[in-house]
C-alpha cells in the first residue's frame, strides 16, 4: 500500500546560482548542496505528518551539463551520481530542451551564437545552463517547456 494516503506530501526545493568562471567552484558547490539536501532528506519534513516524496534543485549553474567529449561536466556528475535527473533531457520532446539558455541580456545575438549544429559538430548533446533536476519517487515529470519568447518593451 501507499503509506502516503492520507497524509500531506511535502517537497524539498531549492534554487542556486553557482559561479560563472570556476568549474572547480561549481563542483565544490554543487557537492555542498547535495550534502545537504541529502542531510535536509534524512531529517524529514519540519511539519508534522507530511512525508517526504522528492526533492528538486533549479537554478542557473553556470556550466554544461556535458562536455565535448560526451562525459559529464563536473557539475552535473555530482547531481546525476546523487540520482538527480534532468527535466530538459528526460521531457521526451527534443524541441521543448533548447541547445542554449544563456543570452547575456541579448537574446537576438546570443541565440545564434552557439547553434545546435555546431554544438553537435563537437559533441554537445545540449548547452543550457539552466537546469530542473529532481529525485524522489514520489515525483512524476508531467511536461517540460522553455519559455524563449522575447519582450517587446525592452
Amino acid at each position: 500500500g501507499d503509506s502516503a494516503i492520507g497524509r500531506d506530501r511535502c517537497v524539498l526545493y531549492l534554487n542556486t546560482h553557482l559561479d560563472h568562471s570556476s568549474a572547480a567552484a561549481q563542483e565544490m558547490s554543487a557537492r555542498l548542496i547535495v550534502r545537504r539536501l541529502t542531510e535536509l532528506e534524512g531529517v524529514g519534513p519540519p511539519r508534522v505528518g507530511c512525508i517526504h516524496v522528492g526533492t528538486v534543485v533549479t537554478g542557473d549553474f553556470n556550466s554544461w551539463q556535458q562536455r565535448a567529449d560526451g562525459q559529464c561536466g563536473s557539475a552535473f556528475g555530482v547531481f546525476k551520481e546523487a540520482g538527480f535527473r534532468d527535466a530538459c533531457t528526460e521531457g521526451g520532446d527534443p524541441e521543448s530542451c533548447p541547445f542554449e539558455t544563456f543570452h547575456d541580456w541579448k537574446p537576438e545575438v546570443k541565440r545564434t551564437a552557439l547553434t545546435p549544429p555546431t554544438l553537435r559538430r563537437i559533441g554537445i548533446a545540449h548547452g543550457h545552463i539552466d537546469w530542473i533536476l529532481w529525485r524522489g519517487t514520489g515525483l512524476k515529470l508531467a511536461s517540460f517547456r522553455v519559455v524563449t519568447d522575447i519582450a517587446d518593451d525592452e
